[in-house]
């Protein structure tokens, strides 16, 4: 019963997370992205949750550093070619 109610709070937060990315207010995004974010908290908290935290943990430690994204951001608006107006 309890592996149930693991699984199915993980599927509540996909598609809440899910839905949070196709709203268009940024305070219902907020919303929707912290009440994802509390049901994987109560999944990993509880007593099934070390190999799903042991995943998240290793998912966070792979992404990359914001000094790297933001490097890699500055190369590539500096590649982009020149925009020029049409003659009048």
């Amino acid at each position: 019963m309890d592996l149930l109610v693991d699984v199915l709070l993980l599927l509540a937060a996909v598609m809440l997370f899910d839905r949070s990315n196709t709203d268009r207010d940024e305070v219902w995004q907020l919303c929707l992205r912290i009440l994802a974010v509390m049901s994987v908290l109560s999944v990993i908290t509880s007593d099934r949750g070390l190999p799903l935290a042991v995943l998240l943990l290793g998912f966070a430690l792979w992404l990359p550093g914001a000094a790297r994204v933001e490097r890699a951001l500055d190369a590539a608006l500096h590649n982009l070619p020149e925009r020029r107006e049409p003659p009048a």
